[in-house]
């Protein structure tokens, strides 16, 4: 029985890893494609630049693999590659958040959905050493699982506002909404944070 659930594992393992370079492959084309087609709307190499900056972020995974010395979890690889072509390659490369007045909130939504994933793995990541499964502790596991995907969140809107200050590209709409003091107290939040944490430790 061991051998046959072994042999089982590494067959699922080859399967999720072909369904990974399947994504990359589609990744890249698209990529590839969607700066065809803003150059065609646009004639900007910058706009162009701005597409292929896309392919940078092929390269997260990979590096937190390494970083942390962790088995590749492909399928997990697969989706985040995927939400980064939807968010960034369509939503900011191709303005898709401007033309669709309903993706940011779709963007947002599936970004929700993809971190909790994460924090789930990184919940048994950290108990693996003591021998738990995520059903041994499901409240727990759960409420980690939202603390991260909450952290990610506000983390990324304080970096939007951040790339605001200092591009002045306003993805958020700071001039409209007037969400800067609410940022502001996000910022000074994350400090105290930080300093309080370094402390601790």
């Amino acid at each position: 029985m061991a051998i046959e659930a072994s042999l089982k594992t590494e067959k699922d393992g080859k399967k999720n890893q072909r369904i990974y370079h399947l994504t990359i492959l589609l990744y890249i084309v698209g990529t590839v494609l969607c700066g065809i087609v803003r150059y065609i709307q646009t004639r900007s190499v910058v706009s162009v630049l701005i597409v292929a900056a896309s392919f940078l972020y092929l390269l997260i995974m990979p590096v937190v693999f390494w970083l942390f010395r962790i088995k590749p979890g492909y399928l997990l690889a697969a989706l985040l590659d995927i939400f980064i072509f939807l968010a960034f390659t369509l939503g900011t490369a191709m303005r898709w958040y401007t033309v669709f007045q309903w993706y940011d909130l779709f963007a947002h939504c599936l970004s929700g959905v993809l971190f909790t994933l994460f924090g789930m793995c990184a919940y048994h990541l950290l108990h693996r050493d003591r021998g738990r499964t995520l059903g041994e502790e499901p409240w727990v596991c759960v409420g980690f699982s939202f603390c991260f995907s909450m952290m990610i969140a506000g983390m990324w809107e304080i970096i939007e506002y951040t790339l605001f200050l200092i591009t002045g590209y306003d993805s958020q709409n700071v001039a409209a909404t007037g969400v800067g003091d609410t940022m502001e107290d996000m910022m000074i939040c994350l400090l105290g944070t930080v300093i309080t944490c370094v402390l601790l430790a």
